[in-house]
C-alpha cells in the first residue's frame, strides 16, 4: 500500500509590511543626514561660534531622539518576525522527522532493512 509523504504545512502569511531592511535603510539615511548637517554645522561654525553650538547639540538630540522612538516602535514588529520565523523553523524540523519515519516505514513495506547508525 502506498503512502503519499507528509506534506509540509503552508507557510503562514506575513502580517507586518516592515521588514529588517527598512530598520538598516531608516539607519543609513539617517547617517548620511547626520553627515550633512555635520558639515552644515561646521559651516555655521565660521559664522556664528555660540549659536552653531546650540543647533548642534539640538540636530543632534533630533536625531538620536528621533532613531531611539523608531527602534522602540519597531520593535515588536521585529520580535514577531522572529517568532514567525522560529515557530515555521520548528515546522519545517518536525516535517523531515515526519518524512525520515515515513521512508523507514516505505523501506520496511518493501523489504529493504533500514541502516541503524547506532550499532556502529
Amino acid at each position: 500500500m502506498d503512502q503519499p509523504p507528509p506534506s509540509l504545512p503552508e507557510r503562514p502569511p506575513d502580517r507586518f509590511q516592515f521588514q529588517i531592511k527598512h530598520l538598516l535603510a531608516y539607519m543609513l539615511i539617517a547617517a548620511i543626514v547626520a553627515a550633512g548637517l555635520r558639515h552644515v554645522v561646521v559651516y555655521w561654525n565660521h559664522l556664528w561660534t555660540l549659536e552653531s553650538q546650540r543647533t548642534q547639540n539640538v540636530l543632534l538630540g533630533i536625531l538620536v531622539l528621533g532613531s531611539v522612538m523608531y527602534l522602540f516602535f519597531r520593535m515588536p514588529f521585529v520580535a514577531a518576525g522572529f517568532g514567525r520565523a522560529t515557530r515555521r523553523w520548528r515546522d519545517v524540523r518536525r516535517h523531515r522527522r515526519e518524512l525520515a519515519e515515513w521512508a523507514k516505514s516505505r523501506k520496511g513495506e518493501r523489504g529493504i532493512i533500514p541502516e541503524d547508525k547506532s550499532e556502529a
